[in-house]
């Protein structure tokens, strides 16, 4: 093996492998974070369903709630299981079950929490083809790379080897990017997929027409529009763009895009029996959606940094080499 190709190896291939393989453990810990942030929600939904059925003395509505989301769920009094779906979740901190614990909750001093899981594990997220191209692609720079520094050194070749040089930096960077955009993507969709668990929720508990209950049940702001108009709503401010939206079909729901008093939310509408409609929205969240992005913004211009850093000390050397002659 030359020097010159372990060289390339340790200042072109090298970086951008790692740089990759970073993005790839930062996308499983923004996609992992993600789904804890709705389980969360779920647990806490099925807290705030159970300060409603005690206080009205009705049976706890906990698993329920758990079947209406989707979630494996488990209340929890005093540390014991006093109801669960069917299947139970496992115990806390096993398979990527979550532990949502509730403040004291009516009868006295019970101490009272939620433990929710999926039923499936989550999908990766990263899809394989994404991998394996990088992963190709990185392993055909190496290769190019002994072939062409392997033999005795040429001056022809120093653009050849740039051209050589850019393949590992440009296929990092482009991960980097998909990486960005899908992330950003599975964000999204976990929330209107929090928006149609909520309303399910809502439905459940017979409180859909009623966007405060909404709000205090499921923690996402509601509004009721009826014939163009707005009529109640848990979020003040003007709402012309959600009055303006369209009515979604009687037995689904529609999904989107609205301008709020808060931003441009993604939201999801429910028909209401009297003809109108619920809409629930998400508060813009960057810090949930732009997180990855702002990681692989700064592990870019790491790379990028480094390729300039090492390109500064082999053309130092080379001149070097030159005035020495």
């Amino acid at each position: 093996m030359r020097r010159p190709f372990l060289a390339y190896l340790l200042a072109v291939v090298i970086p951008a492998a790692l740089t990759v393989a970073w993005g790839v453990v930062a996308a499983r810990g923004a996609w992992r974070d993600v789904g804890e942030a709705s389980q969360v929600r779920v647990g806490r939904m099925a807290l705030r369903a159970l300060a409603e059925d005690l206080a009205e003395g009705l049976p706890p509505s906990t698993a329920q709630v758990g079947r209406v989301t989707g979630y494996r769920t488990a209340l929890l009094r005093d540390g014991l299981r006093t109801a669960a779906t069917d299947p139970a979740p496992p115990p806390e901190g096993v398979d990527g079950a979550v532990r949502v614990p509730g403040a004291e909750i009516g009868e006295g001093t019970a101490a009272w929490a939620v433990v929710v899981a999926p039923r499936q594990p989550p999908a990766a997220p990263l899809p394989f083809p994404l991998l394996l191209v990088t992963g190709l692609l990185l392993l055909f720079a190496a290769l190019a790379g002994w072939i062409q520094l392997s033999g005795a050194p040429r001056e022809e070749r120093v653009l050849s080897v740039l051209l050589l040089s850019a393949l590992p930096a440009v296929t990092a960077w482009a991960f980097l990017i998909q990486a960005d955009g899908l992330c950003r993507k599975a964000a999204n969709e976990a929330e209107r997929r929090d928006l149609t668990r909520a309303l399910a929720v809502a439905r459940l508990r017979h409180v859909e027409g009623d966007p405060h209950s909404v709000h205090r049940l499921t923690g996402f702001h509601a509004w009721r529009v009826r014939g163009g108009v707005v009529a109640a709503a848990s979020l003040p401010g003007p709402a012309d763009a959600v009055a303006a939206l369209p009515a979604p079909p009687p037995s689904f729901t529609s999904t989107g895009t609205v301008a709020t008093p808060e931003g441009e939310s993604a939201y999801v509408a429910l028909r209401l029996p009297d003809g109108g409609f619920t809409v629930a929205a998400v508060v813009p969240s960057p810090e949930r959606t732009e997180r990855f992005s702002r990681n692989a913004a700064w592990a870019a211009a790491a790379l990028a940094a480094w390729l300039l850093l090492a390109g500064a000390v082999a053309a130092a050397g080379k001149v070097r080499v030159s005035s020495g002659r």
